[in-house]
């Protein structure tokens, strides 16, 4: 029971946020306009303010298992490259496919990995989990760019693609991170606390921008493409994964990393993503809002079936 407290913990939030932008539209609050621009502005501003932060805050001297993180940056490629030549034989419509690419190798690392492994393991999981983080989420960002520009059907150059890639707000809040840890510079408190604060809503912010322009009553006409998808990402994909994990010299708590990797919910940053850069947006969203609902009883199964198994 304690591994299904775990699972609800990190998974309610999310539908508190989901409801809250629900009721205001309901109540005619707020319009589906206003929440359509909150999602561009959560995305061109606090997104990159969130990503800035989150590399600022990684703790950097500490000694990296570099074949675990390796291991955890090869996977995803390998992911990506299966989906992006399997997928438009599968999927119809360029949007929609850029969707289900993103859907299958992106999660919410950083609203899960985290608070899960924590859970489990304690103040051990600190330096797998942040090192996971501070490799994959740039890497998540870098290639969605790659990725929607692809399914847009442009044949960008190196020079345009790379011109894409710097103009993604949340690549720009890395390379300012990245920038200011090369020099080496402490930001002062009075920067440091709003900047942690403004990048710890924009989940949130988003989220309630999805609950105020998502149509229910419309997800079932999706769900036969959602939940093949979801069955492959949170099932299949972590099954592939753990054997490999086992063959490896990793610790308990780095197997379990991996795993939550692909096991966690598509990422919350997918839906404003696909909104702004001609994916399909309404797709993205029923993907986050479905992968976190059934995500309380596939990760509720995983943590017990690796306790059973001794491998926790």
């Amino acid at each position: 029971m304690e591994s299904l407290a775990v699972a609800l913990n990190a998974v309610m939030p999310f539908f508190v946020y989901l409801t809250v932008g629900k009721i205001a539209r309901a109540l005619h609050w707020a319009d589906e306009d206003f929440f359509s621009r909150l999602n561009t502005f959560s995305f061109n501003t606090l997104f990159p303010i969130m990503m800035f932060s989150t590399v600022y805050q990684v703790e950097t001297d500490y000694a990296v298992n570099w074949l675990f993180v390796g291991t955890a940056l090869a996977s995803v490629l390998i992911v990506i490259g299966i989906a992006m030549a399997a997928v438009p034989r599968l999927v119809g419509g360029p949007p929609r496919q850029a969707v289900v690419v993103e859907a299958l190798h992106r999660s919410n690392i950083i609203l899960f990995a985290l608070p899960l492994t924590y859970s489990i393991y304690g103040d051990e999981c600190l330096i797998p989990v942040t090192s996971v983080i501070a490799l994959i989420v740039p890497t998540y960002n870098i290639v969605a760019v790659m990725i929607f520009e692809y399914f847009r059907g442009a044949s960008p150059t190196p020079l345009s693609l790379a011109k894409s890639v710097i103009k993604n707000p949340l690549i720009q809040g890395f390379i300012v991170a990245m920038l200011v840890r090369f020099l080496h510079i402490d930001l002062p408190g009075f920067l440091d606390a709003p900047i942690h604060t403004l990048g710890s809503i924009a989940t949130p912010l988003a989220l309630i921008a999805l609950g105020g322009t998502l149509h229910i009553h419309e997800m079932q006409d999706n769900m036969g493409l959602m939940v093949p998808v979801l069955i492959i990402k949170m099932i299949v994909l972590p099954l592939c994964i753990l054997p490999l994990s086992l063959a490896l010299p990793f610790s308990g708590v780095e197997r379990f990393v991996l795993l939550v990797m692909y096991a966690a919910p598509v990422a919350t940053a997918t839906f404003p993503m696909a909104s702004t850069m001609d994916g399909d947006g309404p797709l993205a969203g029923e993907l986050v809002v479905l992968s976190t609902v059934v995500s309380v009883g596939t990760l509720f199964v995983w943590i017990v079936a690796l306790g059973t198994a001794g491998l926790l």
